[in-house]
């Protein structure tokens, strides 16, 4: 029997006297780190399939421009986007291949400049003499040389713009007799309207139009005389000229064809009024009753001239109709500045404005170079647009672009491509022509895009959808909503609503057409707090003619009449008042807009490529931006309320609302459908399937919630933004604190993109370290570093931060919350890297679920109140099947208790493997950590490797026992499939006893194993050998020994067994690895507590043995017979030969017993008898076959009837589950029936209700 104690001098590890057993070998071995490569030949994870196109510079003085910018006659600007890739009015669509692109010096004449009248020169002033000349003066002409020619000036064949107080210097008036000029200008009919137009922001003239039905039936009628008198004028010359070759074959004898050129006369024979002959007088009979020769003159004949008046001025449709009423409205809403006239106050230059370069008055000039730069709000910046002055002509020399009617004046047709070549760098892919697809917007978006970006671009509007809520009332005209955009009118005069849009074709042509004169009624309060309210604007989205409105045609709602079902908008169509019936035309077809003013603060994130620094050259490849930490929107409201003067009461009524206008505008890059789609493509097109926004790129705005008394409602506001229409959000306002929105912008926006948001109280962007700093009840830390090169499917523990949250005061209450902000370098590394918080003494992890999150940690307290606890924050990466280049990280971490003792732990990476051998408790090593030996910030990954390959049908389990307590106990332990990862030693508890272990006997024990308790693990696996063998003796077996299992176990550490032993451990196939990663390099040593306690014990059975006369094995061997070895081995167990005496002699007289009992049968001792109802013998090879083949049969049997159970729950697991699907959706449809039901009874209730009333 065992010793009821220990030997005293044993210890659990460490030295020991005794000598260790055979078993106690190293069965794994350290691995190499593997090579990384160097991070410059890794390429970065995300690289474009493309570069947009061109970056536009910031706006900057013209003045500082070189005169090379502007290009000369003789060389003159040529863009390098094609004019091809420009988008065309949506008329000019069919014929865009006969479009032809042409300067104005090659469609146009040539204007004569003004004369100038010298001024009186002024006298000359001696210059004085000079010692020497000036080096790099300018040569002058000596003494009686001529001067040196001066070059003429270019030629000028356009005006960019031409002010109506000059075109009666150019001559462009007409009078009023000749009813037209050449360049089809018209006089205003009064000097009212001379000075309407002279105004400063106005538009002088009107646009180019098409030829009304009438102008064209007066144009064809026209042409008809004309062809008449052609033909009249040509049979008159034949009748003529056929007299006159009579008289010539008389006189001469002979044709006037045949006369030599020095006899024939240039005058004819017949006056017929075409020549300068003055012999013939008044006196001289030239009737034709006489004739010198005998030949009858023939008559005269009189051709009638024209009668058709022929139109010289279009006075139909506007070409290029909806850019005309962009412009239009930007001249209704646009102001110098001044807030109390009620429109918008604008600082952005007025349409022509734009274009440079100019005169001393602000006015744009002709550039005889080609050249022009275009101040545009592009991409949330004023930037500079260069275009050349290539325009498109259709067939018959017409600008296809919007153009002035007078034709020399080219700033409408400059601006509008200007702004194509914006729309172009924004969306690429546009096209008109071809059908929509999954990947293009539809032909309404489109258009509205469209809309939107050219309002933004020309004055830095924003505009947005409206569309009508919901009705109190069924008498309601939901569509009166509208009005609170509608400014407040007073007419002057009442005018007639007209059922459909009218246009005044005179008086638009002309260019006097005005907008009714409106004046809004403005409130007593000072203008510093009155807010500019958005304006309505209608859209057409109708492929016909909606309301005579042409498809993108928008106007400006000046009010809103009519009951539900009959609502008229009154709208100004081309500067004329029209209306839209919805009874005639519907709304459909109508899109509502809001055009934003611009509030009184506003701010802008922008991320835009620029050039890349590198190279040098001036078509250099433009670089990526640096991926940009996490943003917010920040509305600050109490800044607001300290403004409020003193004694006044009106800034309650504002403060009830917020208005938060916010504009993306995205960057996209020209499709190839030869490209793959990147890696940033593909999650972005699943978020917009299941979100259901623009896969172009979108940015969603999700509030965030503070745990706040006045906080509105327990749901954040979501606001999503597309780069089709901007956000418009009008909310309810708190008392005090901000309204904060965080961004998430789409993966799509690499390209670029900008956001502008606008409000009436402070606004701005910031980052999650900024936005943190600023809200006084957070304690903010920063910190940074580097992490180095991944290796593809590996896992990495790039560093770990360890800290203390002390609460500030003692009445807190809650728990800490603790705010994460990791920026990474790589962008697309976040979706693999994972945060965790890790409580230092009670082992709780808490996950964050993105690098920006918040998190609440559990603390310690006593007696109810909290102390300080200490985390430690671990960032791991697994990357997929790629490589990892080194990068940089930085993290912010917020919390509302105080954050002490911050340190930051570089970790590194040791490497252990080894095979695995079956065996019963499925352990794969089990190691003592020696270094270091009482960090906890050391983590370890466990993997079950076949083949090189993760199996991921076995779970891996690993376990942490504790070194320094006697009994080992667990204090620790995780498992999963595939591989495991342990994230951080646990704290190691503090004992009961009053002496803590020394540091020697401080430390862990790490184990690990196949966990059968989640998964299944194949017989192969399973053994019934222990982990290790706990006895020091040799197995012996008269099994042959097998070739391939002696190799086996001779590569397993088993060659210093005999030769006539083996292992009956089967070839598994699996191996085990395990990663550690800690500040300093992991050593581990094979843990053989066990194995020294079995040894002990077999030392102290030994050592007690040897008095003893019985021996179980030598016994064993005297029963087999085996006599000699039974000798052989009590002489090996040091027995003397008394001893030996004594235990042959009790064999001797055992065997004599038995034969004296057996012989008489009478005789019955049942203590020595063997028990005659059972053969036990041993069975040879074949019987054993015979009976493994048996038992597998039955196992066999078991085995189908659990597989015919397993598949008879699955049947039934799937019957259920379509039995609670059928009921979910009954009851869903009963709901729904019950729902409508009680909407109808509400609606009978509420009708009977209104008759009552």
């Amino acid at each position: 029997m065992p010793p009821k104690k220990l030997p005293s001098k044993l210890t659990a590890q460490g030295s020991s006297s005794l000598n260790p057993p055979p078993t106690a070998r190293s069965y794994r071995q350290p691995v190499p780190t593997p090579d990384l490569p160097e991070s410059d030949s890794i390429p970065p994870l995300w690289t474009p399939n493309a570069v947009p196109t061109e970056v536009f510079p910031e706006w900057t003085d013209p003045s500082t421009l070189p005169s090379e910018h502007w290009g000369t006659a003789e060389e003159p600007f040529e863009d390098q986007l094609s004019p091809e890739n420009l988008l065309v009015p949506t008329e000019a669509i069919g014929y865009k291949e006969e479009i032809t692109w042409k300067r104005p010096c090659e469609f146009l004449p040539v204007i004569a400049d003004l004369p100038v009248v010298p001024a009186t020169p002024p006298p000359v002033v001696p210059e004085p003499k000079a010692a020497g000349g000036k080096k790099g003066a300018a040569p002058t002409a000596k003494k009686g040389e001529p001067e040196p020619p001066k070059k003429p000036p270019p030629s000028k064949h356009a005006h960019v713009f031409l002010p109506r107080s000059k075109e009666r210097d150019y001559g462009f008036l007409r009078s009023e007799k000749a009813g037209a000029s050449a360049s089809g200008t018209v006089t205003a009919p009064s000097t009212a309207s001379d000075l309407h137009h002279d105004q400063e922001w106005r538009i002088p003239r009107d646009f180019q139009r098409r030829w009304s039905p009438e102008q064209i039936d007066a144009l064809q009628a026209w042409g008809r005389e004309e062809e008449r008198i052609e033909r009249e004028q040509q049979n008159r010359e034949r009748v003529y000229m056929g007299f006159e070759d009579a008289i010539a074959y008389i006189v001469n004898e002979r044709p006037r064809d045949l006369l030599a050129e020095v006899d024939f006369d240039a005058d004819d024979l017949v006056d017929d009024g075409e020549d300068e002959d003055e012999a013939i007088t008044g006196d001289v009979d030239v009737s034709n009753a006489t004739s010198p020769w005998g030949v009858v003159p023939p008559p005269r004949i009189e051709v009638a001239p024209n009668s058709v008046y022929k139109p010289e001025i279009p006075h139909g449709e506007i070409v290029h109709a909806d850019m005309a009423s962009y412009f239009r409205i930007v001249e209704q809403l646009y102001t110098s500045g001044d807030e109390s006239i009620g429109v918008f106050p604008n600082s952005a230059p007025f349409l022509w404005q734009a274009i440079y370069p100019q005169d001393s008055s602000g006015h744009p000039v002709y550039n005889a170079g080609g050249k022009y730069s275009v101040k545009l709000f592009v991409c949330g910046r004023w930037r500079r647009v260069d275009v050349d002055d290539r325009l498109p002509l259709d067939s018959d020399g017409n600008v296809v672009y919007l153009a002035s009617s007078m034709k020399n004046e080219v700033w409408p047709s400059l601006l509008v491509k200007a702004l194509y070549k914006v729309m172009y760098w924004l969306h690429p892919n546009y096209n008109q022509s071809a059908e929509p697809d999954a990947r293009s917007i539809s032909l309404v978006d489109g258009m509205c895009q469209r809309m939107v970006q050219i309002m933004l671009t020309l004055t830095s509007w924003k505009v947005s959808r409206w569309e009508p809520g919901i009705s109190q009332s069924f008498s309601e005209n939901i569509y009166h909503q509208l009005q609170q955009f509608v400014p407040r009118t007073q007419q002057p005069e009442q005018i007639d609503e007209p059922s459909e849009l009218s246009l005044e074709a005179d008086s638009a042509a002309d260019g006097t057409a005005e907008i009714p004169p409106v004046v809004e009624e403005m409130d007593d309060k000072p203008a510093t707090q009155s807010r500019p309210k958005p304006r309505a604007v209608i859209c057409s989205a109708g492929r016909d003619r909606v309301a005579d409105l042409v498809f993108g045609e928008a106007v400006l709602v000046i009010d809103v009449v009519g009951d539900t079902g009959n609502t008229t908008f009154k709208v100004v169509h081309q500067g004329s008042p029209a209306a839209i019936s919805e009874e005639v035309t519907g709304v459909n077809d109508l899109v509502f807009l809001l055009v934003h003013p611009l509030l009184q603060y506003s701010d802008t994130f922008v991320r835009a490529w620029l050039p890349n620094p590198e190279s040098s050259l001036e078509g250099a490849p433009l670089a990526p931006f640096e991926t940009s930490r996490v943003h917010f929107v920040v509305v600050t409201l109490q800044d607001r309320v300290a403004e409020q003067p003193a004694g006044d009461n009106s800034t309650e009524i504002s403060h009830k609302y917020v208005n938060l206008v916010a504009t993306l505008t995205p960057v996209q890059v020209p499709y190839n459908p030869d490209q793959s789609v990147d890696n940033l493509s593909k999650p972005s097109a699943l978020t917009a399937t299941y979100l259901g926004v623009d896969p172009n790129g979108s940015v969603i705005l999700i509030e965030e919630k503070e745990k706040k008394e006045n906080s509105r409602s327990s749901l954040p506001v979501i606001v999503t933004l597309n780069s089709t229409f901007s956000g418009y959000i009008n909310i309810p306002a708190v008392d005090t604190g901000s309204i904060v929105y965080r961004m998430y912008p789409q993966n799509t926006l690499r390209y670029g993109y900008s956001m502008q948001v606008e409000s009436d109280y402070k606004v701005a962007f910031q980052d999650a370290p900024t936005y943190w700093r600023s809200l006084s009840n957070l304690r903010v830390m920063e910190c940074d570093g580097t992490y180095p090169v991944m290796l593809p499917g590996s896992w990495n523990v790039i560093f770990k931060q360890s800290f203390e949250l002390s609460p500030l005061t003692e009445e807190n209450v809650s728990p800490p919350e603790l705010r994460i902000d990791l920026h990474l370098t790589e962008e697309l590394l976040g979706s693999f890297t994972h945060i965790s918080v890790v409580n230092d003494f009670t082992g709780e992890v808490k996950r964050a679920a993105t690098l920006c999150s918040k998190i609440s940690l559990p603390a310690a307290s006593n007696d109810g109140v909290f102390t300080p606890t200490t985390y430690t924050l671990i960032v791991d990466c697994a990357p997929g099947d790629f490589h990892v280049r080194q990068g940089k990280w930085k993290l912010t971490l917020a919390s509302d208790w105080d954050i002490t003792k911050p340190t930051t732990h570089q970790m590194k990476m040791t490497r252990y493997e080894g095979v695995y051998e079956p065996n019963k408790p499925l352990l794969c090593f089990r190691d003592v950590i020696m270094a270091p030996k009482n960090s906890i910030w050391t983590s370890f990954q466990l993997q079950l490797l076949q083949d090189g390959a993760v199996v991921n049908n076995l779970a891996a389990k690993l376990e942490v026992f504790d070194l320094g307590t006697e009994q080992n106990p667990k204090i620790g332990e995780v498992s999963a499939k595939g591989d495991v990862r342990l994230l951080q030693l646990p704290c190691i508890p503090a004992g009961e006893v009053s002496q803590p272990p020394v540091d020697d006997k401080r430390g862990y024990i790490l184990q690990g194993s196949i966990d059968r308790s989640t998964c299944i693990v194949p017989d192969e696996l399973n053994s019934l050998r222990p982990f290790r063998s706990s006895t020091g003796r040799t197995p012996v077996t008269t099994t042959p020994v097998d070739e391939n299992e002696s190799s086996e176990a001779a590569a397993s550490g088993e060659s210093n067994l005999p030769a006539t032993a083996r292992s009956s451990r089967g070839s598994s196939g699996i191996k085990w690895r395990v990663n550690c990663w800690s500040t300093e390099e992991v050593k581990l040593l094979e843990d053989n507590t066990k194995e020294l306690q079995y040894e002990a014990i077999r030392a102290s059975w030994a050592e007690k043995a040897v008095d003893r006369t019985t021996n179980g094995a030598v016994s064993r061997l005297l029963y087999l017979g085996k006599l000699d070895q039974a000798e052989a081995k009590m002489k090996q167990d040091n027995m003397t030969d008394e001893q030996i005496a004594k235990v042959r002699g009790r064999f001797e007289w055992v065997q004599a017993v038995k034969s004296k009992v057996a012989a008489p049968e009478g005789i019955s001792e049942s203590y020595l008898e063997q028990d005659g109802t059972g053969d036990e013998k041993l069975l040879s090879e074949d019987e054993l076959a015979e009976s493994r083949h048996l038992l597998l049969e039955r196992i066999g049997v078991v085995e189908a009837d659990k597989e015919q159970r397993r598949v008879a729950r699955a049947l039934a697991k799937e019957e259920r589950a379509k039995e609670l699907k059928n009921m979910f959706r009954t009851v869903i449809e009963k709901r729904t029936v019950s729902l409508k039901t009680q909407q109808e009874l509400k609606r009978e209730l509420a009708a009977v209700q209104t008759r009552s009333a």
